[in-house]
């Protein structure tokens, strides 16, 4: 299978180069709503690249709120805010966000602004098509929830846990798939590049196609292996701090959970 990383994902509005002279909001929109997702499309005709029509308009609405539920349960949360979603047309959106191979979220203005691709991915795992998925939701809904943390093992490891995934490979009648992490981590054991634990906390400058799909794998055995709701309390701590929190709510030192997470691995994605 060859995998191709498709969708890249950033936290902040200012983490993406864009120019910063330009109303990146500027309508027309065609703006859509159905219970806490208030959608921004641009109107048909507007550009080269095809806008969304009624049907993915309507199918952005469902998704984007059903995963909310989803994002609850997993989170043992319940997170009733409204967020703003603005889809920008693939031909514009390298100018106006930065990108036009996925999007980001900007947790202070409860927005995600991303490209609009005409066609849908397939998460495997749900047996579904989204033209965006859960990560950029997870990011703003946590921030509701939880707050902006310092530490980028919670804050990606919490949205890629949830989605699953990460990046994307064209199935065999070309249709754009989600790439499981599991299937990211049966790579990583068999080139025997698995980060453990203490890398992932202290990952900053890890490459995002390495980091993303470990860290996701990670944080998902934390949960398991430890509850959702306690490792809640750690989402909000520092670097410089977690490792000492961390003893405190388990009575268990950070670095000797080494040993079990990499046996895991080993065993479970061989």
């Amino acid at each position: 299978m060859k995998y191709l990383i498709i969708l890249f994902f950033s936290l902040l509005l200012l983490s993406c180069e864009k120019d910063e002279s330009i109303d990146f909001l500027k309508g027309p929109w065609v703006v859509s709503t159905l219970k806490n997702i208030e959608l921004y499309t641009r109107p048909n005709n507007f550009s080269t690249s095809k806008s969304p029509d009624s049907t993915t308009i309507n199918s952005v609405l469902i998704d984007q709120n059903s995963f909310i539920d989803t994002i609850n349960k997993r989170l043992h949360i319940n997170c009733t805010s409204k967020f703003k979603i603005y889809l920008f047309n693939r031909d514009e959106a390298k100018d106006l966000i930065g990108t036009n191979t996925g999007g980001y979220a900007n947790p202070k203005d409860a927005s995600i602004y991303y490209t609009f691709f005409e066609k849908p991915f397939f998460y495997p795992d749900m047996n579904l098509y989204s033209y965006l998925g859960l990560h950029e939701l997870v990011h703003l809904i946590t921030y509701d929830a939880f707050g902006l943390p310092k530490n980028r093992m919670m804050i990606e490891g919490y949205a890629v846990a949830i989605e699953n995934s990460y990046g994307g490979h064209f199935g065999n009648n070309g249709e754009m798939i989600r790439t499981m992490n599991r299937d990211w981590m049966k790579i990583f054991v068999a080139n025997n590049s698995i980060l453990t634990p203490n890398e992932l906390l202290e990952g900053n400058y890890i490459p995002e196609g390495t980091y993303y799909p470990q860290v996701g794998t990670f944080i998902n055995w934390l949960f398991d292996r430890f509850g959702v709701e306690q490792i809640n309390k750690l989402y909000m701590v520092d670097k410089q701090d977690f490792k000492r929190r961390f003893r405190e709510l388990f009575n268990i030192e950070y670095d000797d959970i080494e040993k079990d997470y990499l046996e895991f691995c080993k065993k479970e994605f061989k």
